[in-house]
């Protein structure tokens, strides 16, 4: 395989893996298989499906957004995974959600402008996701905030919300609103969870 800094070999069957984001994280769970490390932005942003089994791996980071890999922590882990093909019915799970989700509330769907947004990391400021990001792309016009695993506003989503703009919106005025842990879709079980709010959202709507 080659990488940014040379050739690397890669053998069949790894004899140690650890995940070093959330996207490589999601994936091992997904098919069931757990790393003996995993990059850590702190557990208000773990999914709710892999709370429990994020909690005893030793983590590799500082626990915080952003926070910095310990390479020294890395070396001394050995684990093995080497799977194959092992996320084809997650694919395809996900696949019948969403064309349910078509169907069933094409209605609302066909109606409702939403936007995406999540309140970033710098003070007075908030990000605006289009339908090319991954969570624009899994829900098509729909839009939601980035929520942590408690349903509360992530990052800087407190500060966002309490702005007087940001307050008299008639989205909120209307108190359609609608927060998901899986924003940031890292996996299919991820993605999933994504559709799941999206459904539930526009039950709402109806």
């Amino acid at each position: 395989m080659s990488t940014v800094n040379g050739p690397v070999d890669v053998p069949g069957q790894a004899r140690r893996v650890v995940t070093l984001d959330s996207f490589t994280r999601g994936a091992a769970f997904d098919i069931g298989r757990t790393p003996v490390g995993v990059y850590s932005a702190g557990e208000p942003y773990v999914e709710p499906q892999f709370v429990e089994k994020w909690r005893p791996i030793t983590k590799i980071s500082m626990g915080t957004v952003g926070g910095s890999i310990d390479l020294e922590k890395v070396a001394t882990l050995k684990r093995a995974l080497g799977l194959g093909n092992a996320l084809h019915g997650l694919q395809q799970r996900y696949a019948d959600r969403a064309a349910a989700i078509k169907r069933d509330h094409a209605d609302v769907l066909a109606h409702v402008r939403w936007d995406i947004i999540q309140g970033g990391f710098d003070q007075g400021q908030f990000w605006v996701y289009g339908p090319k990001s991954p969570i624009g792309g899994i829900h098509a016009d729909a839009i939601f905030y980035y929520a942590t695993n408690a349903n509360k506003p992530a990052n800087l989503g407190p500060e966002l919300f309490g702005q007087k703009a940001f307050t008299t919106l008639p989205a909120t005025k209307a108190n359609r609103l609608y927060g998901s842990v899986y924003f940031l879709p890292n996996c299919y079980s991820d993605a999933v969870g994504a559709l799941d709010a999206l459904e539930k959202a526009l039950s709402a709507l109806k």
